[in-house]
């Protein structure tokens, strides 16, 4: 039996992480943006998110084929998934920038 009831443990918990992200993630183009740039924002971000979703399974199936393993696929995302959180990490808001496309009423 070994570890497999501890990573059954730990797998479970995935879902709660990445549960925990889709606030955080989908608050953030209204924080730097406003009115319509905030829907475009929004916008953009579903739709990078529907490419990723397309694109994944095909990047993993070609370094499969290639590789033999699927290491090199799941490190590729991982990596690219890592490279976002740091990006994402290192973001700030711009205050004056914010204000100036602020309605006068939220000045």
């Amino acid at each position: 039996m070994g570890r497999s009831p501890i990573a059954v443990v730990f797998l479970a918990f995935v879902p709660l992480g990445i549960g925990a992200a889709y606030g955080p993630f989908w608050s953030m183009p209204s924080a730097f943006l406003v009115g319509e740039a905030a829907a475009g924002g929004i916008a953009m971000a579903a739709t990078i998110g529907n490419f990723a979703g397309f694109i994944g399974p095909v990047v993993v199936g070609y370094t499969k084929a290639q590789t033999g393993s699927y290491t090199s696929g799941l490190l590729l995302i991982g990596g690219a998934t890592g490279l976002a959180g740091l990006l994402a990490f290192f973001l700030r808001r711009n205050e004056a920038l914010a204000s100036r496309h602020l309605p006068a009423i939220a000045k």
